[in-house]
């Protein structure tokens, strides 16, 4: 599958204009419409007692949600991560940077990179075929960010017409990374595709600080891959439906994460996605294509505020005081008949 290379900052401006449009959602969903909470016509408190605020990787958060990494390294870049940064200090939710690949080939796309705003934790994104420790201080060190992720996602570099899938050493990589950064927190996440429990047992072993499951349902990147090059649209076309849904990944993930903190995204539209995340067990929730869309219209912290006051509300019909209350005992089927 190998062509000839294309710059980084190329590759992120056709990812950021073709993620945005249309058929590139995953062919299956992300099963969280399945997952059913509670409703309590007793909530038992009135919606301004429920209480969001949660931890993360050490830091406070006043909901705990997630902008999940989308872009970098282009001028339309500048603006999308000005507003959504914005957004996620103003609501005090975790951001997440672009692939910060673009930024080591050339130190003068770094503006696009380092927002105006600074949200209360802020994470660089770096993919793991090719990465070193070297690479991935560098980054931090550029950004001057609060944690590290590592992004997996051979599907898309099988399919990318530039792709490289050397994912022979890819947990040493991140082991090496993890050794080499501490104590900055490094998180690792697929892209879109799902995690298997027997890799997120691997990823704790190898000392991550936490795993993003990001399964299916949101943006498939394959088929993003597959509008770039006819011949990766020929390869991706196999692939729409292909993946672990959300809401299974995270269940399988809690179970084999052995209390370290599992993020959910993927596929998450709204708060009370969110909440449905958060009842399966996961720490924090994490959105991308829907803020993507709202932060080119200039409207990412309507839509976030938005979110925020979903996932109150659902929490609240849930019956729980807090969100990081919620769990199994908020789910329809574990009720009691």
């Amino acid at each position: 599958m190998a062509s000839p290379s294309v710059p980084a900052v190329d590759r992120k401006a056709d990812h950021l204009t073709i993620a945005a449009g249309e058929g590139v959602l995953h062919g299956a969903g992300s099963g969280l419409d399945a997952v059913r909470l509670r409703h309590r016509a007793l909530p038992g408190r009135d919606l301004d007692a429920v209480a969001l605020d949660a931890e993360l990787l050490g830091r406070r958060l006043a909901a705990p949600l997630l902008v999940s990494a989308m872009t970098g390294g282009t001028d339309e870049a500048i603006a999308i991560n000005d507003r959504l940064a914005a957004a996620a200090a103003r609501h005090g939710v975790a951001m997440s940077l672009g692939s910060g690949r673009a930024l080591l080939e050339d130190v003068g796309v770094l503006r696009s990179f380092r927002p105006a705003d600074r949200p209360p934790l802020l994470l660089a994104n770096l993919g793991v075929v090719g990465l070193d420790p070297g690479m991935a201080a560098r980054v931090v060190e550029l950004l001057g960010v609060d944690a590290l992720g590592i992004h997996l996602n051979p599907l898309q570099e099988a399919v990318q017409p530039e792709g490289d899938p050397s994912f022979g050493d890819a947990l040493d990589r991140i082991a090496a990374v993890v050794a080499a950064l501490a104590p900055v927190p490094v998180v690792v996440k697929e892209v879109g595709f799902g995690l298997d429990a027997d890799d997120v047992r691997r990823l704790a072993a190898a000392g991550v600080a936490a795993i993003d499951v990001a399964g299916s349902g949101g943006t498939n990147w394959a088929l993003v891959e597959g509008r770039r090059d006819p011949r990766a649209g020929r390869l991706a076309a196999a692939f729409a439906t292909w993946g672990r849904p959300t809401a299974e990944a995270v269940r399988d993930a809690v179970g084999a994460a052995g209390g370290l903190p599992i993020l959910a995204s993927g596929g998450v539209r709204d708060g009370v996605d969110a909440a449905r995340c958060l009842a399966l067990g996961a720490r924090a929730a994490g959105m991308a294509r829907p803020l993507l869309l709202a932060a080119r219209e200039g409207r990412a912290d309507e839509a976030l505020e938005t979110v925020v006051e979903q996932l109150r509300i659902a929490t609240w019909l849930a019956g729980a005081a807090r969100s990081a209350d919620l769990g199994a005992a908020h789910l329809q089927d574990s009720a009691p008949g």
